[in-house]
């Protein structure tokens, strides 16, 4: 699904990655946009910018 998607929308509080999970969904250089709160990890989020993703802080 994300493969035929015009835009990966990822929305997710600051708790939720990077993730530790035994599930992967998909990478960060799969998501267009990650909407999070202002507390997400900052290595995170430059990795997703790195990777040309919109980062919103809400």
């Amino acid at each position: 699904m994300i493969e035929t998607a015009g835009k990966v929308v990822l929305v997710a509080v600051e708790t939720k990655f990077p993730g530790t999970g035994s599930l992967r969904v998909c990478s960060l250089s799969d998501v267009d946009v990650l909407i999070t709160t202002s507390g997400a990890d900052p290595n995170t989020l430059q990795l997703c910018r790195e990777a040309d993703g919109k980062v919103i802080l809400a």
